[in-house]
């Protein structure tokens, strides 16, 4: 029978979770560990993850950083066939793709519009394994850039109106080991599959790998370089240049708003 003291700390742990961490999250990701695995302490030793004890990428050949393992002369042929593809699609454009003293309207419009979508695409990585990732590869790149393996999920909103849907990943402050961690390592890695094959479908992954891949810094003056406790970091997926390319039957498949 838990003691008054336990069962205090116990009820004030849960409240100060569902004041930082949300009762949204509270509802949606109920805390399936077993009682045997919440009694343990996490073991890092029987961990299938890196821990920052090794170059996960190089060594399990994990999706877009595992270029590290190239040669500098394969590195370097990757790079010039990207390049080539990509000079490829400039050159079919019409002609006049750059002409701005068009007198048809309709002809410059389209033209313009052909600029605009090179312009979005040209940042996204043609190769599949750099475009795309896995729920570990996620894990991995998260505790790259913040030294831990914090809980993630995609959640969308309308904060400004029922037409102006707003998607983000969004980066907890609580982490994989911490005490009250909701999920154990392989529950935590099921999760990220998740999310990862939500960002896949969107084609929004090499999106979300720029910005892990990025240097930690405050955001837009204010918003935490890491995630802390009153604030989570969110990488706004419509903030991506080739966001306006998801088709609504794209976004109706996956959320529901």
């Amino acid at each position: 029978e838990p003691s008054l003291l336990q069962k205090f700390s116990k009820a004030f742990n849960k409240e100060m979770r569902m004041m930082f961490y949300g009762k949204r999250e509270e509802m949606w990701s109920r805390d399936t560990r077993t009682d045997e695995e919440k009694r343990e302490r996490f073991d890092r030793s029987k961990s299938t993850l890196s821990w920052g004890e090794w170059d996960y990428f190089a060594e399990a050949g994990g999706g877009a950083a595992s270029s590290s393992s190239e040669s500098d002369e394969e590195w370097e042929a990757r790079e010039a066939e990207e390049a080539r593809q990509k000079a490829e699609i400039l050159k079919n454009a019409p002609a006049r793709l750059f002409e701005s003293n068009s007198k048809d309207s309709v002809m410059e419009g389209m033209l313009s519009s052909q600029v605009q979508y090179v312009a979005d695409w040209s940042d996204v990585p043609l190769d599949e394994k750099e475009r795309f990732l896995s729920g570990r590869e996620l894990a991995e790149l998260c505790f790259d850039k913040y030294e831990k393996y914090h809980d993630m999920a995609v959640i969308n909103f309308k904060p400004f109106g029922p037409d102006k849907l707003q998607v983000a990943l969004n980066i907890y402050v609580v982490a994989l080991g911490e005490f009250g961690f909701r999920y154990s390592e392989e529950q935590y890695l099921e999760k990220l599959d998740s999310v990862a094959t939500i960002l896949n479908a969107l084609d929004q992954a090499w999106y979300v790998k720029q910005f892990l891949n990025e240097e930690r810094r405050v955001r837009k003056g204010f918003l935490p370089s890491r995630p802390r406790e009153a604030f989570c970091v969110s990488v706004a997926l419509n903030e991506s240049p080739t966001w306006k390319y998801v088709t609504k039957e794209t976004l109706d498949a996956w959320f529901i708003y």
